[in-house]
């Protein structure tokens, strides 16, 4: 889960996979925070997928994703 995005605009983190076994949900406290989604999930079934998720201040946005 990543924290609440307000308050820290700017702030970047990365999330990968290190086993293709089970997909990997990224979350957020709040509703609708991740690029106007819930949720953003890495599918299983490929070793070092990964996403960049920056804050603007309100939201969480996916700007890279492999």
């Amino acid at each position: 889960t990543l924290p609440a995005p307000t308050g820290i605009p700017g702030r970047q983190y990365i999330v990968k996979m290190i086993t293709s076994a089970n997909p990997v949900t990224v979350d957020s406290p709040g509703t609708l925070d991740i690029d106007n989604a819930e949720t953003h999930v890495l599918s299983a079934g490929a070793v070092l997928h990964s996403a960049a998720f920056v804050s603007d201040g309100t939201k969480w946005w996916v700007v890279s994703k492999e």
